[in-house]
């Protein structure tokens, strides 16, 4: 599996290679190494042209990538951008952050109605391996399944009048309400 991870150059440098660690552990590829190559973010003198080719690399490696996973407790511009573009993707997304610095759920992106993206808040080293460990395992094979679905009339009337009145895909309306019954069912996938 491939998997793109950022934070901002502001993260404790643990983080990093806490998750370094366990995506080697699991055989999983990092689409860009930016600890490895040092920071290119912390030098403020970058010509346009080297900015210009950080910007590029950094939307091929989401590209490539299975999955998005990036540390958001500390703000950056950057991390938001990276966010946002894999979302738009369709890529399973994880945004963590410690919840001494950061909780995920007064986070701008928890507005998000995204099926693809997860927040999770860690308090220690051991629970963000967790953490991620099970999103990665949640999205190895694709973590996708298309499904045909056919349904009487008045079913997807019904569908259709209540996309047109929330501007909410069908799918997102249907997996919305699967999502009612996982909790009204207490169901947990440990995620």
């Amino acid at each position: 599996m491939k998997v793109f991870f950022d934070a901002s150059v502001s993260t404790n440098d643990k983080v990093f290679l806490t998750i370094k660690s366990l995506l080697k552990t699991m055989s999983a590829e990092l689409t860009y190494d930016w600890v490895e190559r040092g920071s290119v973010w912390e030098d403020e003198k970058l010509s346009l042209d080297d900015r210009q080719i950080v910007f590029s690399k950094t939307i091929e490696s989401i590209l490539r990538a299975d999955i998005v996973i990036c540390d958001v407790s500390v703000s950056s511009m950057r991390i938001g951008h990276e966010l946002a573009f894999a979302l738009e993707k369709s890529k399973p997304t994880l945004a963590i952050a410690d919840i001494k610095d950061r909780n995920v759920e007064t986070l701008f992106l928890k507005g998000s109605r995204s099926g693809f993206l997860t927040l999770k808040n860690y308090d220690s080293y051991d629970m963000l391996s967790k953490i991620v460990g099970k999103f990665i395992k949640k999205n190895e094979g694709g973590g996708r399944s298309r499904l045909n679905l056919s349904l009487e009339s008045y079913f997807n009337k019904y569908l259709e009048w209540k996309q047109f009145e929330t501007g909410i895909s069908k799918t997102e309306i249907l997996k919305n309400a699967i999502k009612d019954c996982i909790q009204k069912d207490k169901w947990n996938d440990n995620i």
